[in-house]
């Protein structure tokens, strides 16, 4: 891809104007499968309209009835497709997916994989540690004060791409990657660069942080572990497929989801692979854990439960729509969203519906749960607070854009990001706002609160520290 986003205004006019595909990838030097990218999230931020990046998706004339829609680029076809052939990803057909309950002579086993007690990563040289939405159960709750009422920005470090990346904090420094495929490393107080590392692609996963060691993906499909204090590589790995997921990290083992419906298990030493656990859908969902239980979603609609050690299915709950987000963990239930715009509650120890709420409109973000509430938005621009225990909602609040972006919640605070370019920040209790934020892009990135301050990126190519 093209070192730095290209300027999404004029694609978009491009667009408008009727150019041609081949047109566009020669003007802005992308491939096929990275204007699809770029497409669908111009189509994401309202920037074009569904009947223009469908023509140039399809490449022709569309017919009424589709047997295949991508969940990633939203290319059609009328014939029963395994694989996108557009962008490529592989994608199942949701008919052939059967849903599979734990075994009933090994419910016993079963229940000593679990734990009553939340997993916690222990960073082995007893450092610091940073993981996607707070913790391995990605419950997206920070142990922080947060900010309570709008001081200000306390710095902003601008970059040449999107950065839909959510930040990681430790080691006093902020670790994110951007579409311009670079990953930086900043001073988490004054904002300053401390090291930057260019990769052959695009930045959009959330990095992991542990044992002195920051590890992410890309785009172009390479996995890589770096030096925290220095950014020199210490191992990559080529997944061959693009990676969305960030790796939850335990004991030694990093896991990492794919494209190509594979979720891995490596060595985090060497990067050898211990094991490898293939489902027919893209998995953009970061791994979950708790206990010996590893959870993830998956485009094939599927909710997956593993042993983490053996990478042995313990079940699958379907639910015919794709899982982007994150499995939140919490008292042995998961919960999440799917593109159907349902949130459900699974029992983690069968792997039936405890509950389930229709939003009414798309959910890929991650849901956030505390306070007795989880805490999810959806495309309709509406953000929930649902009892955990009944699945009925308490309160919504209506926005004025998409939301993508993952709650995040610390100190009776919800902070979440919206498609209309505010991070908004609402009471727990009755979703009143605190205060709200503008930037000059659609805000996608996950929040991530640290001690007083709130860290996210923006598409205007800015990571923000407010305070």
């Amino acid at each position: 891809m093209a070192k730095r986003t290209p300027k999404t205004k004029q694609l978009a006019e491009d667009v408008k104007s009727n150019m041609s595909r081949a047109a566009l990838m020669q003007k802005y030097a992308v491939s096929g499968s990275e204007l699809s990218l770029i497409l669908k999230r111009l189509l994401e931020t309202g920037s074009l309209e569904p009947s223009l990046v469908n023509a140039l998706l399809r490449q022709g004339s569309e017919p009424i009835d589709y047997a295949f829609e991508c969940p990633v680029c939203g290319a059609k076809d009328v014939e029963d497709l395994d694989r996108c052939p557009v962008c490529d990803t592989i994608v199942s057909a949701l008919k052939d997916v059967t849903k599979k309950e734990a075994r009933p002579e090994d419910m016993a086993g079963y229940h000593r994989l679990m734990t009553g007690e939340p997993e916690h990563f222990v960073a082995t040289d007893g450092g610091e540690i940073a993981l996607y939405r707070g913790n391995l159960q990605r419950t997206g709750a920070y142990d922080a004060e947060g900010v309570h009422s709008l001081g200000g920005v306390r710095w902003r470090f601008a970059t040449g791409g999107w950065i839909s990346s959510s930040p990681a904090i430790a080691y006093g420094a902020t670790y994110f990657g951007s579409w311009d495929g670079s990953f930086y490393a900043v001073d988490r107080i004054s904002g300053e660069l401390l090291w930057t590392y260019r990769t052959s692609g695009p930045i959009s996963c959330s990095p992991a942080v542990g044992n002195a060691k920051v590890h992410f993906g890309t785009v172009d499909g390479r996995f890589h572990v770096l030096d925290a204090a220095s950014g020199s590589e210490v191992w990559s790995l080529d997944t061959q497929s693009p990676v969305s997921s960030s790796p939850a990290i335990v004991e030694g083992v990093v896991y990492l989801g794919g494209v190509n419906g594979s979720v891995l298990a490596l060595d985090s030493v060497t990067g050898n692979t211990l094991w490898k656990y293939e489902c027919p859908g893209f998995v953009a969902s970061s791994p979950s854990v708790a206990g010996r239980v590893l959870c993830f979603g998956s485009f094939d609609g599927c909710l997956y439960a593993l042993d983490r050690v053996t990478g042995e299915e313990l079940w699958r709950f379907n639910t015919s729509y794709p899982i982007s987000g994150s499995i939140a963990l919490e008292d042995r239930i998961a919960y999440f969203g799917n593109w159907g715009g349902a949130v459900f509650g699974v029992d983690m120890r069968s792997g039936k519906e405890c509950w389930r709420f229709d939003s009414g409109s798309r959910i890929t973000c991650s849901p956030a749960v505390g306070y007795g509430k989880v805490y999810v938005g959806n495309w309709d621009g509406k953000l929930f607070a649902i009892n955990r225990d009944s699945g009925r909602h308490e309160w919504i609040v209506k926005t004025h854009g998409a939301i993508a972006s993952s709650p995040a919640i610390a100190y009776f605070s919800v902070y979440v990001g919206n498609a209309d370019g505010h991070l908004y920040v609402l009471n727990v209790q009755d979703g009143k706002e605190r205060w709200k934020f503008k930037t000059h892009g659609p805000v996608n990135s996950d929040p991530a609160v640290d001690r007083n301050m709130v860290y996210f990126g923006s598409d205007d190519g800015n990571l923000y520290a407010i305070g």
